[in-house]
């Protein structure tokens, strides 16, 4: 069953699709989210996600400025160092590149490794001040608890 806020994210990352040039898709089995976000390349660290690329988010296996959309869905509270993912997601996306990230912020926690959750000016702070990149729009998908 897909909740609400999956259902919210799922209708705004549709009217971003498909994701424009060599894509990224950091995180792609997680949650099963119902939406495709057809990307290029998709990274995971369980192999059993079956992505195209088994990596540890923390130390991207791309070379700098190698994609034009990053993508990191609802996966950043699962991790050890969410700024130093930024830092990494902002390497490796190209100047002028795209970066989609969506975070919880009042969800109720879902997993023992789920670790954050973050407000909008943190979302912001990760996006700029750790991966040097431009928030051009943000969505706000609910106030559930």
């Amino acid at each position: 069953m897909i909740s609400h806020h999956r259902r919210n994210l799922n209708r705004v990352l549709a009217t971003m699709l498909p994701l424009p040039g060599r894509s990224l898709e950091i995180g792609n089995g997680r949650v099963r989210r119902g939406l495709d976000l057809g990307a290029s390349v998709t990274l995971d660290f369980a192999y059993g996600r079956r992505p195209s690329v088994q990596a540890d988010a923390h130390h991207l296996p791309f070379a700098d400025g190698m994609f034009q959309t990053v993508a990191c869905c609802e996966t950043l509270q699962y991790t050890d160092s969410p700024t130093w993912i930024m830092r990494e997601i902002g390497r490796v996306t190209e100047r002028w590149g795209r970066v989609l990230l969506s975070v919880p912020m009042l969800q109720r926690r879902d997993h023992p490794t789920d670790r954050a959750r973050f407000s909008a000016c943190d979302a912001v702070e990760l996006m700029e001040s750790f991966a040097g990149l431009r928030v051009t729009r943000l969505f706000r998908l609910s106030n559930a608890l």
